[in-house]
């Protein structure tokens, strides 16, 4: 397999630096994809609105630094708009008005717990790729009700999480999405 576009030259990479990345957040670098899993009600949602803020308000309100600020797009299809305005409400009460007024612009957050959204689907996946166009970061909220899959079927999960990857990659946007665990699983 000869092909241009996939093809590594390795000769340039040994004679050439690799242009600098600036990470979304630590570790977290600009088209790969990062995911929040724990069980149900433990706060998955805020910590990812959270970051959102800090992305889009150029914040330090989590105490990791202050990233390089962007455009973020929350979608949220189990919370819908009276459990976002709680959180955003809360969260607002905490940084200076300025930088709510950064954030309103460069934060969109959807309300989709009326829709199925699928990431297995062509048309849900075209939409949400061009919300990741020119954006630093896509939060999806909870990975479960993005697809239709079997989740213990490895091969269907295998292509939706190399679908987000390849969105991500296409459009140099990060991709977060948020996953519940079994409750039963988790560390006491």
């Amino acid at each position: 397999m000869k092909n241009p576009k996939t093809r590594i030259d390795v000769l340039y990479c040994y004679e050439n630096p690799p242009v600098p990345r600036v990470p979304v957040l630590p570790g977290f670098l600009p088209g790969t994809v990062g995911s929040i899993v724990s069980p149900g009600g433990s706060g998955k949602s805020m910590i990812a609105l959270q970051m959102a803020h800090c992305i889009a308000g150029e914040t330090n309100l989590l105490g990791i630094g202050t990233p390089a600020g962007g455009q973020v797009v929350y979608l949220s299809a189990e919370d819908g708009r009276d459990i976002l305005h709680e959180r955003l409400h809360a969260i607002g009460q905490t940084i200076p008005p300025a930088t709510r007024e950064l954030v309103a612009e460069r934060l969109i957050i959807e309300d989709l717990t009326g829709y199925q959204p699928d990431l297995l689907d062509a048309h849900w996946c075209q939409a949400i790729e061009r919300l990741m166009e020119d954006k630093r970061l896509i939060i999806l909220d909870p990975l479960r009700s993005f697809h239709l899959g079997d989740e213990n079927d490895s091969k269907a999960m295998n292509i939706l999480i190399t679908t987000l990857r390849t969105m991500a990659a296409r459009t140099g946007c990060a991709a977060m999405f948020l996953h519940h665990s079994n409750k039963g699983l988790a560390v006491q």
